[in-house]
């Protein structure tokens, strides 16, 4: 969970990816080409065609799972709060 990077970002929108109708604001969340490198299993894959044009283009697209993230996540917050208890104990135990 460490190497984890969240980071703000905007999609691409204009030109060759504008058939894709991506928002235009801001983003928080993973870059999936990163988050790949960490949990390839929460990095989906994907090809787009983009017929719009008098040539079909191909886009090759990654996208990420958020959902499949929340157990991970989970369990490293219940990790961490057990050391968290743990380390109160030990604290209060010492001030004794």
């Amino acid at each position: 969970v460490m190497q984890l990077k969240p980071s703000s970002y905007t999609y691409k929108t204009d030109g060759e990816y504008a058939f894709l109708n991506l928002p235009e604001t801001n983003q928080i969340g993973f870059i999936a080409q990163e988050l790949k490198n960490v949990y390839p299993e929460f990095v989906k894959e994907s090809e787009i065609v983009n017929s719009d044009h008098d040539a079909n283009t191909t886009h090759n697209l990654h996208s990420v799972n958020y959902a499949a993230m929340v157990p991970v996540l989970t369990k490293a917050i219940q990790e961490q709060q057990e050391l968290i208890k743990a380390l109160e104990a030990r604290i209060e135990a010492l001030e004794k």
